[in-house]
């Protein structure tokens, strides 16, 4: 959650640093994308495919009980009554 928490300032930057990242999240295939880009200089990290690898890695652990919502309503943002009416599709029955 650090990792995705702090994507929006590294997307916004020129130039991100291997030390400014999770590299613990950075494991397997995604090591050489992320760290190898042969158009960036030694040491900089390729943001766009680390920013991928971080959301896969955020994919993966909803499958699992790692990351959840907590305090979460699933029913606090739905229409109800008169809302709901006025915005409900009207469909024409055949």
């Amino acid at each position: 959650m650090k990792a995705l928490g702090q994507l929006p300032d590294l997307i916004g930057r020129k130039m991100v640093g291997a030390e400014e990242v999770s590299t613990e999240l950075v494991t397997g295939s995604w090591q050489r994308p992320v760290f190898a880009n042969p158009n960036l200089p030694h040491g900089l990290v390729d943001k766009a495919v680390y920013s991928f690898c971080v959301l896969e890695q955020l994919h993966r652990s909803l499958r699992r009980p790692d990351v959840f919502a907590r305090d979460a309503d699933p029913w606090a943002k739905l229409l109800a009554g008169e809302k709901w009416t006025a915005a409900e599709p009207k469909v024409p029955a055949r």
